[in-house]
């Protein structure tokens, strides 16, 4: 969600950072640098491992009161520091009027994902909504892909994962899934890229136009990452 459909973790919208930088400050430890911060969600993992990773060590005080912080505040800062990525909900539209059905996989825990979808009035556009819970481990694992699939009743080569960062790259392509970049977060183009997107593109916004040429492909074509650039050039 962060970075692919909300804007939270650009310069302009650094909603991911201050939340942590501050939560830091609020418990009185030195406030980590966004790159620090960066690096540990490229990794992926569950929150509280994020934390820890920030943090440097494996402290359980520090770490509870870091997560306190952030679930008492994230609707606060979502409001003040983020934005709805722009195109993203007529993307989202028009994906429901012509017949797609729409997933959410994220490391995020089901209450900050439910502040998301409450915030900016999302949940309707949305059939299924995958989170850490249950046994399923967070992103780069496949678990939440696979369990994506399984909700879905659809085959893994159905499934379009749209993401910004190395972990959402990283747990399709453990998959058959067809893993698409975007270019609104924390990954950058060449990371992406060597992680196994079959395509990049600016934002969410462009993927009606990413559907529509999919759709013109042999199935034998879709995960052929040379053929799809040989024919986008």
């Amino acid at each position: 969600m962060d970075g692919t459909l909300i804007d939270s973790v650009s310069s302009n919208h650094p909603m991911c950072f201050m939340l942590l930088k501050d939560a830091f400050k609020h418990i009185g430890v030195p406030s980590p640098s966004i790159e620090v911060i960066k690096k540990a969600m490229e990794e992926g993992g569950g929150m509280r491992s994020i934390i820890n990773k920030v943090l440097g060590r494996t402290e359980e005080s520090y770490s509870f009161k870091i997560e306190k912080f952030i679930y008492e505040n994230y609707e606060d800062y979502l409001l003040k520091y983020a934005r709805l990525i722009p195109g993203a909900r007529d993307v989202l539209r028009s994906c429901i009027d012509n017949g797609y059905k729409l997933a959410i996989i994220t490391n995020l825990p089901t209450p900050l994902v439910n502040i998301v979808l409450k915030t900016f009035d999302l949940r309707r556009y949305f059939s299924v909504i995958v989170c850490v819970k249950h046994g399923l481990r967070p992103k780069p694992s496949p678990d939440l892909i696979r369990k994506t699939v399984e909700e879905l009743y659809i085959s893994p080569q159905q499934l379009l994962v749209i993401g910004d960062s190395p972990c959402d790259i990283k747990a399709a392509s453990q998959t058959r899934a067809i893993p698409i970049g975007v270019l609104t977060g924390i990954g950058t183009r060449l990371q992406l890229y060597k992680l196994g997107a079959m395509m990049i593109i600016p934002s969410i916004a462009y993927l009606n136009e990413i559907i529509e040429f999919l759709g013109k492909l042999r199935p034998s074509e879709v995960k052929n990452r040379n053929l799809i650039e040989n024919l986008i050039k």
